[in-house]
């Protein structure tokens, strides 16, 4: 069958058209394979230079770092003061507690006369368990005059005092705030109480760290073991995030009671502080630009192991690599 010319040309356009696709094909499908396909993951590389081994306390200390890593951090070998920045403690630190120390401040209300309601003391072999029979059978030490206590609407530090001969090895202790309230005829009326910044803490040869803070203490309704005749419509005792206010009865019928509001900690751990683990100082991340120099001082004598962990990190793993530097820092 011949063509005539119209219809010979349309086949040619026909024919040409299916080559050009094939031809558009053939570069498209390489470019979406390639931009489908994941980029090779780099094996981190890490180097790093000191012009010596020696320096003196308060020089600049230069480190020439060679990498290809996206991200970089260092270990300075620190471990004084606030700052714990050992490598080997990077997973967690553990020290065992050398000498506790407790603080709290105190003020008084305006309003009242009574003298000498409030009463500080400390117990190892109480049980836990808050109620008034628990209390009676656990041995209470009184420490109230090793503190500094409020006499007036004027807030009072009540300074630092050493907790250590009243711990014992595998044994909590608990700390307690007695307020006690006597009948008003014979002692006049009572004078409220507030309590706040409670805290205890170790200081040992890493520094000084808290073990126990007011919002970490425990202390709330929960633990205050109450005695005698309250009125509970009052609402006496007020417990909040920062500050304990303790109060006596106001209400007619209730000012002859005598009463005791024991307000008692969580229990105390005094063999151990667990301290979490020691921070890095981040030099690069994966959108930085190269970290090539790095300067740190240290300010104290002494030998330490600076280390810097170079890394690469995506969906399909990741590649680390250490470099460790034994510094010696002379007076």
């Amino acid at each position: 069958m011949e063509l005539n010319a119209w219809q010979h040309s349309d086949f040619n356009v026909k024919i040409m058209n299916r080559k050009v696709m094939k031809w558009i094909k053939a570069l498209i499908i390489p470019v979406i394979i390639s931009s489908c396909s994941k980029p090779d993951f780099k094996k981190a590389e890490l180097d790093v230079h000191v012009e010596d081994i020696e320096y003196k306390v308060g020089d600049p200390i230069f480190f020439d770092i060679k990498s290809n890593a996206d991200n970089i951090v260092f270990y300075s070998g620190v471990a004084y003061g606030d700052t714990l920045s050992e490598y080997k403690y990077k997973d967690g630190r553990q020290v065992s507690i050398e000498d506790l120390k407790m603080s709290f401040n105190t003020k008084l209300g305006t309003a009242g006369t009574q003298v000498n309601q409030l009463q500080v003391l400390v117990s190892n072999d109480f049980n836990g368990v808050y109620s008034a029979q628990n209390v009676d059978a656990a041995t209470w030490t009184d420490i109230t005059s090793k503190f500094n206590l409020a006499t007036s609407t004027a807030v009072v530090n009540s300074g630092e005092y050493s907790l250590n001969q009243y711990t014992e090895p595998g044994k909590p202790f608990y700390i307690c705030f007695k307020y006690i309230v006597r009948p008003r005829i014979a002692y006049k009326t009572s004078r409220d109480v507030t309590i706040s910044e409670f805290l205890i803490t170790n200081e040992g040869s890493l520094g000084k760290h808290n073990v126990t803070t007011f919002i970490r203490s425990g202390f709330a309704s929960e633990t205050a073991v109450l005695k005698g005749n309250f009125t509970p419509a009052e609402g006496r005792n007020v417990f909040s995030s920062t500050s304990i206010q303790l109060r006596g009865n106001t209400a007619s019928g209730t000012t002859e009671e005598y009463t005791e509001a024991w307000v008692i900690s969580k229990p105390i751990n005094t063999d151990f502080l667990v301290l979490g683990a020691d921070k890095s100082i981040p030099l690069k991340g994966y959108k930085d630009l190269r970290q090539e120099a790095f300067y740190y001082t240290y300010y104290k004598p002494g030998t330490y192991t600076a280390t810097f962990v170079a890394f690469n990190l995506n969906e399909d793993g990741r590649d680390s690599v250490t470099k460790q530097l034994n510094i010696t820092v002379k007076p």
